[in-house]
């Protein structure tokens, strides 16, 4: 890193500590805005799906006390702004992401809906309540399943949420079980539905939109294949020129009464030009994703979720899968292709041919298992619920818990194979049966390395941490200090409250932990993280505050030490 570089780094961490400070002092000084809702879609660079569903609830009369906020990202603004007219949300108030007025928002309203995940830096407060409706639905291997990708950011949003919202039984649980939610998660499962399945109800809406786009009797096709690759990697110049040969070759056998609309992950979409095809084009970006989906005939799709919700519709689902083998070695799937209800194919001939036929499979029972909450009023049910305490007994669930003590155990960077290996086989000498046992680890250390997280066997469940840790003006001094040696009773004050706020912003309020194992002494602030974490503290080597247990002995410890949680 030469000179500039390293000034400008430096540059960087300052406006982060001066933007934190005005953050963090907003949290502690300004009061909850019990009549404040915040959205956020896709990290600020989306307005649809569930988000866009539940913002046209909150156009209604019932709610026009609310103000609602909605988070964007500076190169979205005027997509966004069009989208939230579009919902009805005329008093709607756009934030820009990273803002000094996005932190107010996340600091002080009541009621934050997100469809991914928040900022690294939000730290909930007391109070507030989180209702997280995750985007999509476990087709690809996510999670436990997937060794290839740390978990930690999507697993801190379930953690910190007070709602997660399902549209079928079938996600729900594996949710819960692919993110190691049993046992610590004590929020609230609403079995509502998802909002935005709610448009394929919406006959109205289909014929208004078919209207719009002059489809008249047009059977209307939507493809929307999923992004090709793993985090870090992806294949989509390669798919770029698979997809141009295809469309040739499936724009030459449609007819005049087709549309065959073209809905491309963001990575693909500028690259591919349907303006030369005669019934391929692209899919108008005015309207609402699933109310586009629900004025089309057909679906066609490849690995991506969205045919789970389409289903809904009771209309075709087309499943062109050119590149099953290598698909399934690179990233995988969570469920059993064979056992779909849809056709497949794998050639544009085949594809064309079977969106000629009529449908001619059963899917009652794919509905029953993966939608069987979904409904035309679910952002009504969801909202009522979360804002006004309307509780149905029939929507609303919590997880029952074991009843075993849950110990974490920092593993640390594992960077060297020889730490790894003895890691792990401490970790397979542990009677699982005794505890929850959460391996924790810090994602900006380990997030390009999962693979040494795979070997997490049976029975163990992982605890990210997620972010680096956010300090103030007056705690990145306090922090300085101490490193240097200087330490009084006032930095010391300082530096607790600090690391108090960092352990609700890694696991919300949501989560009971009753023992903190250091394995890794090396990372002084995950040491001083759990030196003030409330429960049980032991360590294997000798660190103030800790019950020191030597590493060759901590297996045999804890395992007597749970014996009686059997």
């Amino acid at each position: 890193m030469n000179v500039l570089e390293k000034t400008i780094n430096i540059a960087r961490k300052a406006v982060n500590v001066v933007r934190c400070s005005r953050y963090y002092k907003i949290r502690e000084k300004k009061p909850i805005d019990e009549y404040a809702i915040y959205l956020e879609s896709r990290k600020c660079t989306d307005f649809a799906s569930n988000i866009f569903h539940i913002a046209k609830e909150l156009s209604k009369k019932e709610y026009s006390a609310f103000k609602v906020y909605i988070g964007y990202k500076k190169e979205n603004k005027e997509y966004i702004a069009e989208k939230v007219r579009e919902s009805g949300l005329d008093n709607a108030v756009l934030v820009k992401a990273e803002s000094a007025e996005y932190y107010e928002r996340l600091a002080c309203c009541k009621y934050l809906f997100t469809d991914f995940h928040l900022s690294h830096k939000y730290v909930k407060r007391e109070g507030q309540k989180i209702v997280s409706l995750w985007h999509g639905t476990p087709l690809k291997t996510l999670g436990k399943d997937c060794k290839s990708e740390t978990q930690a950011s999507v697993q801190r949003i379930f953690l910190l949420a007070d709602y997660q919202v399902y549209p079928g039984k079938k996600k729900k649980n594996k949710m819960i079980d692919a993110y190691w939610l049993k046992n610590i998660y004590q929020g609230e499962i609403l079995c509502t539905g998802y909002p935005r399945n709610s448009a394929f109800f919406d006959e109205k809406r289909r014929i208004e939109i078919r209207s719009d786009l002059a489809l008249g009797t047009k059977r209307a096709i939507m493809y929307m294949p999923t992004f090709r690759g793993i985090a870090g990697v992806n294949r989509n110049e390669e798919q770029n020129e698979i997809l141009t040969g295809y469309f040739e070759k499936i724009d030459s056998l449609l007819t005049d009464n087709e549309v065959f609309f073209v809905k491309l992950h963001n990575y693909n979409d500028a690259k591919i030009d349907c303006s030369k095809f005669n019934h391929i084009k692209k899919a108008p970006t005015r309207y609402d994703n699933y109310e586009l989906q629900n004025a089309c005939d057909v679906l066609v799709t490849d690995y991506s979720s969205v045919f789970f919700d389409f289903a809904v519709s009771g209309r075709k689902i087309i499943l062109f899968q050119y590149d099953l083998e290598d698909y399934l070695r690179e990233r995988g799937v969570c469920i059993d292709m064979d056992k779909l209800p849809f056709p497949r194919v794998t050639t544009p001939e085949a594809l064309v041919n079977e969106i000629n036929c009529t449908k001619n499979y059963d899917d009652k029972e794919f509905l029953e298992t993966y939608a069987n909450y979904d409904n035309p009023n679910a952002s009504e049910l969801l909202l009522k619920k979360v804002i006004f305490g309307k509780n149905d007994d029939a929507v609303a669930e919590r997880l029952t818990f074991n009843g075993k003590k849950n110990v974490v155990i920092y593993c640390g960077p594992l960077d060297k194979k020889e730490n790894e290996d003895k890691f792990w086989d401490m970790v397979d000498k542990l009677d699982l049966s005794a505890a929850n046992y959460y391996i924790s680890y810090f994602e900006p250390v380990m997030y390009s390395h999962a693979e040494r997280l795979s070997r997490l066997p049976d029975g163990a469940n992982l605890l990210g941490m997620w972010g680096r840790f956010s300090f103030s003006v007056t705690e990145a001094l306090a922090y300085l200090l101490a490193k240097t040696g200087i330490i009084t009773k006032k930095t010391s004050d300082i530096l607790e409250k600090h690391y108090r706020r960092e352990m609700i912003k890694h696991f919300g309020y949501n989560v009971n932990i009753d023992a903190f194992v250091l394995c890794h002494t090396g990372d002084n602030d995950v040491n001083k993280l759990y030196y003030y974490a409330d429960g049980e503290k032991i360590s294997v080597e000798k660190t103030d505050g800790f019950e020191y247990v030597p590493f060759e002995n901590i297996a045999d410890y804890l395992n007597d030490k749970y014996k009686e949680n059997k």
